[in-house]
């Protein structure tokens, strides 16, 4: 979503209301089995250092999202356009499985509690972060100046489609906990997590 697109509503609700929202994906939100939006969501930066097995930053961030778009078929699409053979087939994912049909919507596999969305963002797209270190903002620059960052953070990252997508295409897969929402943004209608 722009940031100078006008939002039609303002939707409170709890947690599970949005589960069963997306779980519902298609009756509720898409009757395509796709939608637009972003996300805003709080969690321990995975690339921080870790003190007393805890990670020493967090971040809060916003970014622009698609709901329900096939990894695979995005990638055969690619391939086509290309004339490359069209044959990729996705691996599954690792400790999550989806819950629902259209794939938004996964569960750890381990305890079977956890609750994430599947989200696909377009690597052209620049996430905004906000990164928190004992609780008050720092830049990501004082982060790194301070060595608060794993060695691993700088590693550059494989492309979401094992090499197959053209580098303007390419984009990567995110799957927040839905604990860790705050709001969700689609059709132009910010969800806001109540509890």
């Amino acid at each position: 979503m722009k940031k100078s697109e006008k939002l039609e509503k303002k939707s409170r609700i709890t947690k599970a209301e949005l589960l069963n929202l997306l779980s519902n994906f298609r009756k509720a939100v898409s009757n395509t089995g796709v939608a637009f939006g972003s996300v805003v969501y709080f969690v321990d930066e995975s690339g921080s250092k870790q003190v007393a097995g805890k990670k020493v930053l967090q971040k809060l961030t916003r970014v622009n999202l698609t709901l329900g778009a096939s990894y695979e078929n995005r990638i055969n699409k690619d391939l086509a356009k290309r004339d490359l053979e069209d044959n990729f087939t996705a691996q599954s994912m690792t400790g999550k499985v989806y819950i629902n049909e259209e794939q938004v919507v996964a569960m750890d596999t381990k305890t079977g509690l956890k609750r994430y969305i599947v989200a696909t963002v377009e690597n052209r797209t620049t996430p905004d972060t906000i990164y928190f270190y004992q609780g008050k903002r720092i830049t990501k620059e004082n982060a790194i100046a301070q060595n608060l960052f794993m060695p691993s953070y700088f590693t550059p990252k494989t492309t979401s489609g094992r090499g197959n997508m053209s580098e303007e295409k390419d984009f990567h897969t995110i799957s927040p906990n839905i604990d860790n929402i705050i709001s969700l943004t689609l059709n132009k209608v910010k969800y806001i997590i109540e509890d």
